[in-house]
C-alpha cells in the first residue's frame, strides 16, 4: 500500500527476494528499493543448469554459522566425523589444498592440487581408475561449494559423475545457525533407454532423502558444539596453529 498506510499500520517495510527457492530479506527497512542490489545473493550455478537434478535438507544446528563453514570447507574431516556413513577412517590423509584466486572481503576459491579420496565417489572413481577433480567456492559471509567430478569412461570429466555439496550457513543466535544444503547431481547420458539414477533422485520422497541427510548431519552434531566451546575458552580461532594443506581453506 501507499507510504501513508504503512505508517497508519505501524509496519516495517523489508525488501524480499527469491533465488532458486530460497527467501531473502535485508536487514534494515527497503526506504529505497531501488538501490538494493539483487545480484549479490550467491547462487549456486548447478541449480541453473537443466543437466542436474538436487535434494534440499535444512536443520537448526547446535553452533554457530563460523563453525558450520569451518567444517564444511575442511574436507580432512570426513573420513573421521562420518565414518561408515560417507567415508572410513582409512582414507584419512593430508590433503593437496591451495587457493586458486587472491583472498578478498567477498570471498576466495581452491581446489585439490592433486587428485586425494576423501568420500565415496572419489573412492569409488579410483577403484575404476577414473580421476576425479574437486573446487571449492566461499562468498562470504554465508555460501560455499564443493564441486566434484569424476571423469567419464573417455576420461572426459564433463561426461561423468559430478556433484555439489552447497551450503548456506544462517545464524539465528548466539551459537546456533540454520542450515541449508542443496545437493546437486549429474548423471552421466545412458547408452539408451532412461536415466536411472536422475529419475531416482527426482522422484526420491522427502522422508527418504531426510533420513540419509539427518545422519550425515548427525554425526557432525556429537563435535561441533564442544569444538566451539573450545575455541571460544581458548581466545578463539587465532590461538590456533593450522600448518597443514588441509587447514587451507580455513585459514583463508
Amino acid at each position: 500500500g501507499s507510504i501513508d498506510m504503512r505508517a497508519r499500520c505501524g509496519a516495517t517495510v523489508m525488501h524480499v527476494a527469491e533465488k532458486q527457492g530460497l527467501v531473502w530479506v535485508w536487514g534494515s527497512p527497503a526506504d529505497n528499493l531501488d538501490v538494493l542490489d539483487e545480484s549479490l545473493i550467491p547462487v549456486c550455478e548447478a541449480l541453473e543448469d537443466d543437466a542436474f537434478e538436487h535434494i534440499d535438507v535444512s536443520r537448526d544446528m547446535p553452533y554457530s554459522a563460523d563453525i558450520l563453514l569451518e567444517n564444511v570447507l575442511d574436507s580432512s574431516h570426513v573420513p573421521f566425523t562420518h565414518h561408515k556413513t560417507i567415508s572410513k577412517r582409512e582414507n584419512g590423509k593430508p590433503l593437496p589444498l591451495v587457493l586458486t584466486d587472491k583472498v578478498t572481503p567477498c570471498g576466495f576459491e581452491g581446489q585439490f592440487e592433486k587428485d586425494a579420496a576423501v568420500g565415496k565417489q572419489g573412492t569409488d572413481a579410483l577403484k575404476a581408475g577414473r580421476a576425479t577433480q574437486r573446487r571449492t567456492k566461499f562468498l562470504a559471509p554465508t555460501y560455499m561449494h564443493h564441486r566434484i567430478q569424476t571423469a567419464g569412461k573417455d576420461g572426459n570429466f564433463d561426461s561423468g559423475f559430478e556433484t555439489w555439496t552447497v551450503a548456506y550457513a544462517t545464524p539465528s543466535g548466539p551459537g546456533r545457525c540454520r542450515l541449508f544444503a542443496r545437493f546437486p547431481f549429474r548423471f552421466p547420458a545412458p547408452k539408451r533407454g532412461f536415466n536411472l539414477p536422475r529419475l531416482i533422485i527426482k522422484f526420491l520422497p522427502d522422508w527418504l532423502n531426510h533420513m540419509g541427510q539427518m545422519r550425515v548431519l548427525d554425526d557432525d552434531n556429537i563435535f561441533l558444539p564442544r569444538q566451539e566451546r573450545r575455541i571460544q575458552d581458548a581466545g578463539g580461532w587465532r590461538q590456533y596453529k593450522m600448518p597443514t594443506s588441509a587447514d587451507t581453506l580455513v585459514r583463508a
